[in-house]
């Protein structure tokens, strides 16, 4: 059995869409907090959290107790239960980055409290055999915050710059897609993949793809507000390079807009 934990974010959606198609696969929604429904050799993919970096910092203690406290209870339970559980982490956790690539062996240094309340469930599960953690970047292409964003409203705003290494949502569902026969640690010694594209990228110029694709005025770019300094880095530089072998893909983001 497959379960979504966390099913209404844009990763959620795209995989409960992806798996209801697949006779091998029979996905589960787990609401709440109750997860007596995970048995043994299931796969959980763990989304659920308060994923805007701004939400975080504005609720400290709120974001806790749902990133943190609840989760590591949660994940606990399904672990217990020989459950196979895939986190979804962030790539915030490696911090600023500048020029330099990160992959899957650097050591973690976290920027702002979402990125710390990340590294504390990594923390907590390391050493589980059953445990994945997906180190993923900005989320791109149908229900992404970029695009709703973008639809908002033409000619809107946007940070620049601001770089990661940006994903389409349809290549990640390839990489989690994978995972349903992975075994973790024989795949992923550490029991971390980093998931991004190929190249990184702004998320300005990102954003003007987006809207030649949706056919809707250019944003404007403009300079990063001192909340988001604060926030989250200004550029994490990710190598990808397992994620593409395992995927059997080339992550480039370009292509999807070709």
């Amino acid at each position: 059995m497959i379960h979504i934990v966390g099913s209404q974010g844009i990763i959620g959606r795209h995989l409960l869409n992806r798996f209801e198609n697949n006779e091998e696969v029979k996905a589960q929604i787990s609401d709440d907090w109750n997860f007596s429904s995970v048995g043994e050799n299931d796969l959980v993919f763990y989304l659920r959290s308060v994923s805007s970096p701004f939400k975080v910092m504005s609720d400290p203690v709120y974001s806790r107790e749902v990133n943190v406290n609840k989760t590591k209870v949660a994940i606990s339970k399904m672990i217990d239960v020989g459950a196979r559980v895939v986190f979804a982490s962030s790539d915030v956790v490696y911090g600023e980055t500048r020029d330099s690539f990160v992959d899957e062996f650097t050591p973690v240094n976290p920027y702002g409290e979402y990125a710390i309340q990340k590294c504390s469930i990594e923390d907590e599960f390391k050493s589980e055999r059953n445990f994945l953690s997906l180190r993923i970047s900005s989320v791109i292409g149908d229900g992404s915050n970029l695009r709703k964003l973008l639809l908002s409203r033409n000619g809107i705003e946007i940070f620049d710059p601001v770089i990661r290494t940006p994903i389409h949502i349809a290549d990640l569902g390839d990489i989690c897609s994978g995972l349903i026969k992975s075994n973790f640690r024989q795949d992923f010694s550490n029991g971390i993949l980093n998931v991004g594209g190929s190249s990184p990228m702004s998320i300005f110029e990102i954003s003007l793809l987006e809207a030649k694709a949706l056919d809707i005025k250019s944003p404007v770019a403009t300079r990063r507000s001192i909340l988001d300094k604060e926030c989250r880095p200004g550029t994490v530089r990710m190598l990808t390079t397992k994620a593409q072998k395992f995927a059997n893909l080339t992550l480039d983001l370009k292509r999807h807009y070709e």
